[in-house]
């Protein structure tokens, strides 16, 4: 997974890597080795997929314009513990948010 963090850790490493080429200096190389290695060992093992699942109902099929019209999006994870998640239930223009909200931004446990 690309992440700011493992873009730096690799731009850090091969920038050290070709300075020690150039000055000829182990010492230089040697300071390439760590952003190296934790790059390595952690593309050995990946972060595991999350798993949600979303069900969203609503209290009405059709309806005429101007009616209200309840909707309940319901969130679950099948997966492991997520921190941070952010939700966000898009409506279309026409329609407007009475109750409640369409924006979240929870943390997911199993």
């Amino acid at each position: 997974m690309r992440t700011p963090l493992s873009s730096g850790l690799a731009a850090a490493s091969m920038g050290l890597l070709l300075l020690g080429l150039v000055l000829r200096s182990w010492q230089v190389l040697l300071l390439a080795l760590p952003p190296m290695i934790v790059l390595a060992l952690g593309s050995l093992a990946p972060p595991p997929r999350p798993r949600i699942v979303a069900l969203r109902s609503l209290s009405a099929d059709r309806t005429d314009a101007g009616r209200e019209v309840d909707v309940e999006l319901v969130v679950r994870n099948e997966g492991p513990s997520l921190d941070l998640v952010e939700i966000a239930d898009v409506l279309p223009r026409e329609f407007a948010v009475l109750r409640g909200t369409n924006h979240a931004v929870v943390s997911l446990e199993k």
